[in-house]
């Protein structure tokens, strides 16, 4: 599964060992997609040092706008179920799609700086 957005918030590392004794390592990022009409969030995990290290060193880090690929699983705890989101792969966007994004609502945006207000109101619908 993918996910397209912005880094909103990157969790401090967490760290322990599991019950057979392997020390682990993982940390939680928040994405934000602002794409639909209301913003979209998730917390996604990056499980490994190695693999934090990786992700780290291709972009992922708090503002980093890009597409995380995670696998979802679910795991039972006294009677109660919860989700994990492990992410596995961090595309970042490429240079061109930030430069031209556009801004969004209704403004207009002229090239000209000497478009009159006249001649905004004459291309305004009133639909």
């Amino acid at each position: 599964m993918e996910f397209t957005g912005t880094i909103r918030a990157v969790q401090p590392l967490q760290e322990g060992v599991s019950k057979n004794g392997t020390p682990w390592v993982k940390q939680d990022f928040v994405i934000e997609d602002n794409s639909g009409e209301y913003p979209l969030s998730i917390v996604f995990t990056v499980f490994g040092r190695e693999r934090i290290e990786k992700l780290q060193a291709q972009g992922l880090q708090s503002g980093a706008t890009g597409k995380v690929s995670i696998d979802g699983r679910a795991h039972e705890y006294n009677g109660r179920w919860y989700n994990d989101l492990r992410a596995w792969a961090w595309e970042p966007a490429p240079s061109w799609e930030k430069a031209t994004a556009q801004p969004q609502g209704n403004t207009v945006y002229y090239a000209d700086s000497k478009q009159s207000a006249k001649t905004i109101q004459q291309n305004d619908l009133p639909f």
